[in-house]
């Protein structure tokens, strides 16, 4: 059973409105003294300003993770209480974007939750939320409910089949990708979803013989949902420029076409926006920190006086990660590539969205065109503005 509050958002949508959030999602939220800012964002083209349309956190309610998935319109916030509820918070952003519908998420009795996903069924996004109990025989749950209405239904292991992957940011703990097992004589990737392993149901698409693995092994879909399919089959440690490299298997639905792709960086940050996917070149410095290695521009983020207890120079260490400063968008269909160095380790994209992308250097949101689909045009200095270090998703409402 899931319960809603509706909470109305009146006058904050114009034509091709710019909207952003910020937040800082964590794992246990409350390991922090004071709640990390977390609101909707409105820019004023006219005035240049960023206008709150909603604040996202209080102390009693912190937010945990937030998933945008660019082609269903929604971003879904999981909020954290003081006594370790948790919530699915949900902004649509649809024809009619004037409300946040927030969504407690109920586990049956002796049931904790775990986790959630989100499904394609007969054409409506289902989020799935995932109930476990260790010590029961039938120790999954899988809990259904649409985000555009009120049906509800029961899911089992098999719906796994038709999920939506949104991507990963490096800063978050629990990020939207799905763990699967390849098998030793067949292109078929199993989703271990339960302990059967002869009931673990087979993802739809199969490896072709080219893309086999030939053994047993774990690996991580990124990202699936009516554009394109990405398995990252493998990463390396560095390259002769000293940054990592990961492999990448793609499968474009709009070309039909399977194909191997290596991008720069080890440790996984890649989103997707239409036919695009947009990432940070991070590297994963391994478990010994002194590997570790400061990123570029960490005396203009002390100068910029930051008042986030886990900041980007935290969040850097804490997850041991390098940032060179450099950000990449990939066309899956034209397999265009595009890359630019903005030097700062605090950098990242926001969104792309009609033949432009939006990305944010240290506290500076820039908009920039895409030209033929190839290259990067003309830059814009939207804003400067010390909440954009915490800015990290972004959405236009039209």
């Amino acid at each position: 059973m899931l319960t809603c509050l509706l909470f109305v958002v009146n006058n904050i949508c114009a034509q091709e409105t710019l909207f952003l959030i910020k937040a800082t999602p964590f794992e246990d939220p409350y390991e922090f003294f004071v709640e990390l800012p977390a609101a909707l964002l409105k820019y004023d083209k006219d005035s240049m300003l960023l206008k709150e349309s909603l604040n996202l956190a209080t102390y009693e309610e912190r937010v945990r993770e937030i998933r945008y998935y660019y082609n269903e319109k929604c971003i879904i916030i999981v909020k954290k209480t003081k006594q370790f509820e948790n919530y699915l918070a949900i902004i649509n952003i649809k024809q009619q974007f004037d409300s946040l519908i927030i969504k407690k998420s109920l586990c049956p009795e002796s049931y904790n939750y775990l986790d959630y996903k989100l499904f394609n069924i007969t054409q409506k996004p289902i989020i799935c939320i995932e109930c476990v109990n260790f010590d029961k025989e039938k120790h999954e749950y899988l809990n259904g409910k649409s985000i555009d209405d009120t049906t509800y239904m029961e899911l089992t292991a098999n719906d796994y089949k038709n999920i939506i992957l949104s991507g990963t940011l490096f800063n978050i703990e629990k990020s939207d990708y799905q763990n699967v097992y390849t098998e030793e004589s067949s292109g078929n990737l199993r989703i271990p979803v339960v302990r059967n392993i002869e009931k673990r149901p087979v993802f739809p698409l199969i490896l072709p013989d080219s893309l086999q693995f030939g053994k047993k092994e774990t690996k991580l879909i990124l990202i699936r949902n009516e554009n394109h399919f990405v398995l990252r089959e493998n990463r390396t440690t560095y390259t002769e420029e000293g940054i990592g490299e990961t492999s990448l298997i793609i499968f474009d639905y709009i070309t039909q076409q399977w194909y191997r792709q290596k991008i720069k960086g080890s440790y996984r940050n890649i989103n997707s926006y239409g036919s695009w996917l947009a990432g940070v070149v991070y590297d994963d410095r391994g478990m010994h920190k002194k590997d570790y290695k400061e990123s570029p521009g960490k005396e203009d983020r002390k100068k910029l006086n930051s008042k986030n207890e886990f900041d980007a120079d935290k969040r850097f260490f804490y997850f041991n990660v390098y940032s060179p400063g450099i950000l990449y968008l990939f066309n899956t269909s034209t397999k265009k590539y595009i890359e630019w160095h903005t030097n700062q380790g605090d950098s990242e994209i926001l969104l792309v969205e009609n033949d432009y992308v939006y990305y944010r250097i240290n506290d500076e949101l820039y908009k920039a065109a895409i030209v033929n689909g190839e290259k990067l045009g003309r830059t814009e200095l939207l804003i400067k503005d010390l909440q954009v270090l915490d800015i990290h998703w972004a959405f236009i409402f039209e």
